[in-house]
């Protein structure tokens, strides 16, 4: 397992090493009422395993002694709040004492949640499923590990459950990495500068990445002659790629060629939607403009010395007009560069309905095309 997610990961296979333990909601605070239903013992009983959260507040899930690693963090939320709690909720995780928390992104994206909305998907190290939300990355901790979850929205967070498993009384290597995950958005792109996922310094590997992406660009406007390169028929962000560099690079170590080749599927994710354990896409849309997808490197981590830094194209020579955000996951020797979430208002996710509107405009068009070739061919 030497080139598993983190060093703590080779515990979670040797038996009888550490005790495992869970913390969750249950008797952690009970919420003090269930609106609209008559109160009763099943009722009072039900509101033990309940939490609140108030706008503004920070909660802790979980404030653990170490030596241990986490290796389950599960999540369910109230379907009634509103969307936008999906980036209104932030994680905030910090290890041994540290101050400046080394996972820091809204919940949903750090699940994976694209634009706010729950969209199933079944990964190794991430899924979420059947209404719940579950996080499978070891994460390891000499001392402490505290688990903040902060409202940073305007609305109260009701009847949210969770949990969290842990191995305690493991022995830890001594070149012990910790788990890290850090959100970055653009919104909009700027034409000639890339988008960064991640700038790293210290020692560690990079393991992977959720990336969401909004179409922003006045395509049609373009003009026809321009319609597929650039504006690759309203997607044309997705004609950008990744570029890696490690360790002070001035050249990208890797260089891939699209969105999609980099999360292992063909061009603009031919078939739509799919899910894979270590990759997917769980949002394709020609019609809103959006992409969301998700690549685990679990095989494949890429480890740097000093610094690892991932920029992303947003179409061919940057030029494409685009809302970007993305949760990147890595480990590494602290300290860490601190980072830190814009206001809750700027989280919010760009608005689909003017790419909507340029799409169905040209559908005539493109209905028109294809039954003139018919003709002609015919």
């Amino acid at each position: 397992m030497s080139n598993a997610l983190s060093a703590g990961m080779s515990h979670l296979f040797e038996p009888g090493s550490g005790v495992s333990r869970l913390v969750s909601s249950w008797d952690a605070r009970p919420i003090e009422k269930y609106p609209g239903v008559p109160p009763s013992p099943y009722v009072e009983e039900f509101k033990r395993k309940c939490v609140g959260i108030a706008p503004g507040e920070s909660f802790t899930v979980a404030d653990l002694e170490g030596p241990g690693v986490i290796n389950r963090f599960y999540f369910h939320y109230n379907v009634r709040w509103p969307r936008s709690m999906s980036r209104g909720l932030e994680l905030r995780f910090y290890w041994d004492g540290e101050e400046e928390p080394s996972v820091c992104a809204p919940l949903g994206d750090f699940f994976g949640s694209p634009f706010c909305k729950y969209v199933e998907y079944d990964a190794f190290a991430q899924s979420m499923l059947n209404g719940g939300y579950v996080s499978r990355f070891p994460m390891p901790f000499r001392k402490r590990a505290r688990l903040v979850i902060r409202n940073a929205s305007p609305y109260q967070a009701e009847r949210e459950l969770y949990g969290v498993t842990y191995l305690r009384d493991v022995e830890l290597p001594d070149d012990l990495l910790h788990f890290h995950a850090r959100w970055n958005r653009a919104n909009p792109t700027e034409e000639g500068v890339p988008y960064e996922v991640l700038d790293a310094a210290g020692r560690g590997q990079y393991v992977g990445c959720h990336l969401f992406q909004q179409n922003r660009d006045a395509w049609i406007g373009r003009g026809p002659g321009k319609w597929i390169f650039p504006a690759g028929s309203g997607m044309g962000n997705m004609e950008g790629w990744d570029e890696v560099y490690v360790d002070g690079e001035a050249e990208p170590s890797q260089h891939d060629t699209g969105t999609e080749e980099y999360f292992n599927t063909g061009p603009y994710f031919t078939h739509g939607r799919s899910t894979g354990i270590f990759d997917g896409c769980t949002v394709r849309s020609y019609l809103t403009g959006r992409m969301a997808a998700y690549r685990f490197h679990v095989y494949d981590p890429i480890p740097f010395n000093s610094r690892f830094r991932m920029i992303w194209r947003h179409g061919l020579l940057d030029s494409i007009r685009a809302d970007f955000a993305s949760t990147a996951f890595w480990y590494q020797a602290e300290p860490h560069v601190p980072f830190d979430l814009p206001p809750f208002e700027d989280r919010l996710p760009s608005s689909w309905l003017t790419h909507g509107l340029r799409s169905v405009a040209l559908f005539p068009m493109v209905l028109g095309t294809k039954l003139l070739c018919r003709t002609i061919a015919a």
